[in-house]
């Protein structure tokens, strides 16, 4: 296979091959016999020069932007790929805009093309737009306004939630025309962090909906009604919850079709939502996700070796957490995400090091000896 390749007369077949490549790359599956013959290494090194052959022959046509959001939560693959990117295009017509966590600091973050910009708090003018958008053409009392913008120190994601959490909690009121502090010592309930607005608001749904809101937040950032309901059960009276929760922006539609899913707002509302379950509870909630998850009618549950890995470290189970880490070490280790790998071989070791028997710490020791032959590997392709 030729990699590198771009010509406007088949960029749609251009784009078919590198979705092929990235599909492979994504699942360690070949599915095409054009690729049967190419050695792993080579086929990601591939992939990484195929999409970038694509987007700079895009860019000759006109200028293209790339707009990734989250890089703190990006697996090593995706890392590479983002690295080899930034380092390799600056001379063309192709805008990366990469959005992370202030603690998150990019391997290339000192390139000479990046320029790193930081968001600042929104201006005065700008939370008062925000607060009247979200509480509609009524006005607020300017020390009410005043004292929301200070809390808030110009963060629109706390500023957003702030006023949400004082309507629900009926902690301001319409008077006069104007948004008012329901009493005088009302100040007193606005909570002074993000994470305390956010359990502020969940506090304040009745048991159904925040059921289903910690079951959603157990499955993950992005959870499908099928499997929610499989944990959940009820199934119209869980459309009418998931329904109301949309209505509340607490999660968010993403797609109807082929499967119903949704998504929590934010990182944070899905991460208050799963704080505020006993930690027995998440890990049966883990342990019955996972079991959901095995048994689903598929035959690529290599696809979900991560997922399932991810809900049965945190479950009671030791012995299936171990399996499905070695699995995904491995898959890890075909991808050459060798830090990936090696995090969930010591994972798996140390989980079968804790079980009492023979065989488990005989294959505990079999993992950390496969650490050892990892120690000098490195997860990026050559540039």
């Amino acid at each position: 296979m030729s990699w590198g390749a771009h010509d406007a007369a088949s960029r749609e077949a251009t784009l078919e091959t590198i979705v092929l490549l990235l599909g492979s790359l994504a699942t360690a599956k070949v599915s095409d016999a054009r690729l049967a013959g190419i050695a792993p290494r080579e086929r990601q090194q591939g992939t990484f020069d195929s999409l970038r052959a694509f987007l700079i022959g895009e860019s000759r046509r006109q200028p293209v932007v790339l707009v990734l959001d989250d890089l703190q939560w990006m697996d090593d693959t995706s890392a590479a790929l983002l690295g080899y990117l930034v380092g390799t295009v600056d001379a063309h017509r192709l805008l990366v805009i990469a959005c992370h966590r202030p603690e998150y600091r990019p391997p290339w973050a000192h390139h000479s093309a990046v320029i790193p910009l930081a968001l600042k708090p929104l201006s005065e003018a700008e939370r008062g737009a925000l607060m009247a958008g979200a509480l509609g053409p009524t006005p607020l009392d300017a020390a009410l306004a005043r004292l929301l913008s200070e809390r808030s120190g110009g963060n629109p994601l706390v500023l957003e939630e702030l006023v949400k959490a004082l309507r629900e909690q009926g902690a301001i009121v319409r008077r006069d025309e104007t948004w008012h502090l329901a009493g005088a010592d009302a100040h007193r309930v606005i909570p002074d962090t993000i994470h305390d607005v956010i359990t502020a608001r969940i506090d304040q749904l009745d048991e159904r909906l925040k059921r289903v809101l910690q079951v959603a937040a157990v499955i993950g950032r992005d959870f499908t009604f099928d499997v929610l309901r499989a944990v959940a059960g009820a199934g119209e009276e869980l459309r009418a919850a998931l329904t109301r929760l949309t209505e509340l922006e607490l999660i968010r539609e993403k797609t109807i079709f082929p499967v119903w899913e949704f998504s929590f707002k934010s990182a944070l509302v899905q991460e208050v939502a799963y704080r505020s379950l006993l930690a027995g509870r998440r890990q049966e909630l883990h342990e019955q996700v996972a079991r959901i998850l095995e048994d689903a009618p598929t035959d690529r549950l290599e696809d979900s070796y991560e997922l399932l890995a991810h809900h049965l470290r945190r479950s009671p189970d030791a012995r299936r957490a171990a399996h499905y880490l070695a699995l995904a070490g491995e898959k890890a280790e075909r991808h050459f995400a060798v830090s990936d790998a090696r995090r969930y071989f010591e994972q798996a070791a140390d989980r079968l090091a804790a079980l009492p028997d023979t065989e488990a710490a005989t294959r505990a020791a079999r993992l950390r000896a496969r650490l050892g032959h990892l120690a000098g590997a490195h997860d990026r392709p050559t540039p």
